[in-house]
């Protein structure tokens, strides 16, 4: 069981340091490793278990969050171009 599913993509793409923080920080971490945005039954798939999730754009539908039974928190995580 992992604590936080990172559904954003690009998390972490320039450097490893937010991991490396979460993980000593003891959480157990689970990434979506397939580059793109994943679909509702991916996010479902992957965050069943998780009681946090650092979202990107997916779409967190009522039908999405039915299906998350520990989800206790949402984090968007947004990249802010200067």
């Amino acid at each position: 069981m992992h604590n936080i599913f990172i559904a954003t993509s690009t998390f972490a793409v320039h450097s490893n340091e937010p991991i490396i923080k979460l993980e000593d920080g003891g959480e157990a971490i689970a990434l979506n490793s397939s580059f793109r945005k994943v679909t509702s039954e991916e996010l479902i798939k992957y965050a069943y278990d998780s009681t946090g999730i650092i979202a990107g754009t997916e779409l967190y539908t009522k039908e999405v969050l039915e299906q998350l039974p520990n989800l206790i928190k949402i984090h968007l995580s947004l990249l802010r171009f200067i």
